[in-house]
Order: structure tokens, then C-alpha cells, then sequence
């Protein structure tokens, strides 16, 4: 076994996902500090069950069921004098949102990010784990380390799937192939992030921008990792995973990703958010599709039919795809967000790998 330690610096906010989701009425936005406060919504029902008050049970009801009502401070406050002391109690955490809002009524619900049981934010070891693989295989691709393969363009998912097995299912631990500890990745083990304070946390709407560099942002907000987020991981590759792809060749990966991601997909776009990408990854959602898919370079010299085969799966599954071909990409919007007024792409990490005796 050989260690590494692995150190992410977020370039632009990421959003790794715990699957929770707040609603509009669960946090209350101070616009004046661009301070974001979610309240712990079974305590509020707690203390209001306590009062043991009809009416106020039904203010709470009617609170919930409104579709235009959305401040919960000041439900708390005016509507059922709950004392200030109570609300501090209630609250689960605060953070600052980044001029994700210019008042409180452009409210969106928002996705959480991932937190360990004591409500810290945290990056899982197996989200960088799955990030690392996608820039493997492109380089490997890229190397021509897949020979004679030709992709399957009426089933990408498949394809996608053939090839990874190809290249990575190389250790011969197991009789079949396909079993994933023949995989070199199972080779590579990736400790969870520390956790980390919610000062380093902000939001992030989601905006598409198209080739033309027309902006369409979309009812959705994350919490992100915000830029210049710094965080250690212990890698850690057994002699077997070295043979295949030891941590020179990964070194490489993330040198060259930046620079093919740069040319084959941003030089599309005549507007675009400019980024330094040397050394540098794409970690959690909302980063788009490029960013974590290997279809592209699974095609190597032949872009044009790569661009047929992603632009056709696109149409038949999400539709609005037609103009792909011309436009000379699929899919055919950059993932972006705005951070105190700039435009910036989601999920853009820079990755510095050393020796632990280093």
C-alpha cells in the first residue's frame, strides 16, 4: 500500500448532496446580512403542541398550506409570539447565502448538503472516489488504451458501462470479470473530508447558459462548499491498483482533464465564465454532464459522431435537443451559478496529491 494525501481546494462552489431538501417555509433569509437561518421544524411543532392553544395549532396549519405565505420569522414573531429565546433553540444553523437573495420572496427550496450526525458539512470519501474514476477513463480513453472498441450509439448507458470494465477490470482477484473487485479501483480508497464550518458553506442558484451565452436560471438552490474551501483526504492505492494506475498516472489524469475539458467543450461556447482549470476536477452535482460522463472520449477521433449519438439520447430522454448537432455540442447548456455577482461553473476543484512522507 502506498498513502497519499489529497488536498481539494474548491475553484467554484460544489454541492455534494445529501438528498435533504428544506422548503421555502423552513428558513428565513436576512437580506440586509445575506444570512440564511433554517429552523428545525419538528421542534417548532413541538413547542407549539406544548402551548396546548387551538388556535394556535391552526395558524400553524394555515402557515404550512399557504402557497404565497413563506416567512417563517415572521410567523414565529408576530403571528404566535413565540419568544426569541424559543426560536434559538429551534434553529438548526445559520450561514451566509452569498447574494443568493435580493429579498425574501424570490425564495426557492433548497437542497442540503452533505452532513455528518452532528450537522457539519462533510465531503464522502466515495463522491472524490467517483470523481477520480471519470478522469481515469478519460485519459485512458484519450490514450488509446481501449483498442477496436466501437460504441453501441443506440444504447450510451451500455456502451459507457463495456468500457469502463475494459479498462478498469484488470486485478484477476475474481473469476468473473465483471465483479468489482477485479475493478482498479477497488484498489484505491479515499478517507471522508473533516468536517467542516458552515462559514465555508453558501448558496448557489443553478443557471444554464447556452452557447450563445444567454442565461435561463431554474428554480433551484443548493448549498455549496464555497470558493477557496480547502480539504484533506487520506488516498490510499495497494501495490496491485499501482501496476494499472499508480499515482503518476492519476497525477496526469487531472493535469491533462482541464485542458481536453477546455477544448472539447467550452471552446462551444462564445460567452463562458474563465476559469484557471490546470490541475483541476469537477466534484458533485449540478456540474453537468460533461464533466462526469466518458462518452466523448469513448468516440477519441470521431467527435462528430460522439455529438450524433449524446445529442440523440438527449432528445429521446429529456427532449429540446434538436438544434445539438448544429450548435456543435450536447448537451448544449453550461452549468453555472453566480457568486457575489460573478458568473462561475459549478463543481470546479483543484486536486494536489503528495506523499505522506512528503
Amino acid at each position: 500500500m502506498k498513502h497519499y494525501t489529497l488536498k481539494l481546494t474548491a475553484v467554484t462552489p460544489f454541492h455534494v448532496g445529501s438528498g435533504v431538501k428544506y422548503s421555502k417555509k423552513e428558513y428565513h433569509v436576512d437580506t440586509k446580512t445575506q444570512t440564511v437561518t433554517l429552523m428545525d421544524m419538528n421542534r417548532v411543532m413541538g413547542w407549539i403542541a406544548e402551548q396546548g392553544r387551538e388556535a394556535m395549532i391552526e395558524a400553524f396549519e394555515s402557515f404550512m398550506m399557504s402557497r404565497d405565505d413563506n416567512d417563517i420569522r415572521d410567523f414565529l414573531t408576530r403571528r404566535i409570539r413565540m419568544p426569541e429565546t424559543v426560536q434559538k433553540d429551534c434553529v438548526l444553523y445559520s450561514f451566509r447565502c452569498g447574494g443568493a437573495f435580493s429579498s425574501d420572496t424570490n425564495k426557492r427550496d433548497l437542497s442540503a448538503f452533505m452532513r455528518d450526525a452532528e450537522g457539519r458539512p462533510y465531503v464522502p470519501g466515495s463522491s472524490l472516489k467517483g470523481a477520480l474514476r471519470t478522469v481515469l477513463l478519460v485519459k485512458m480513453l484519450r490514450d488509446g488504451k481501449l483498442h477496436h472498441h466501437n460504441a453501441d450509439i443506440r444504447n450510451l448507458k451500455n456502451a459507457a458501462e463495456i468500457a469502463e470494465k475494459s479498462l478498469l477490470h484488470k486485478l484477476n482477484k475474481m473469476p468473473r470479470q465483471d465483479d468489482m473487485l477485479n475493478s482498479i479501483m477497488s484498489g484505491f480508497s479515499v478517507s471522508d473530508s473533516p468536517p467542516f464550518g458552515n462559514d465555508q458553506i453558501t448558496l448557489a442558484s443553478k443557471i444554464d447558459v447556452s452557447t450563445d451565452g444567454a442565461e435561463h436560471e431554474l428554480p433551484l438552490m443548493r448549498e455549496c462548499a464555497r470558493p477557496g474551501t480547502e480539504l484533506c483526504f487520506s488516498l490510499t492505492i495497494s501495490e496491485e491498483a499501482e501496476r494499472f494506475a499508480g499515482v503518476s498516472y492519476l497525477k496526469e489524469a487531472i493535469d491533462e482533464f482541464g485542458g481536453y475539458y477546455s477544448e472539447c467543450y467550452l471552446s462551444k461556447y462564445k460567452q463562458y465564465p474563465k476559469e484557471n482549470l490546470d490541475g483541476c476536477i469537477f466534484l458533485g452535482g449540478g456540474s453537468g454532464y460533461y464533466a462526469k460522463n466518458i462518452i466523448y472520449p469513448m468516440f477519441a477521433d470521431n467527435r462528430r459522431k460522439a455529438l450524433e449519438a449524446v445529442a440523440s439520447f438527449m432528445k429521446k430522454n429529456f427532449g429540446k435537443h434538436d438544434w445539438d448537432n448544429e450548435m456543435g455540442v450536447s448537451p448544449h447548456m453550461l452549468k453555472c451559478t453566480r457568486v457575489d455577482g460573478r458568473l462561475r461553473q459549478l463543481g470546479l476543484c483543484r486536486v494536489e496529491i503528495k506523499e505522506k512522507n512528503d
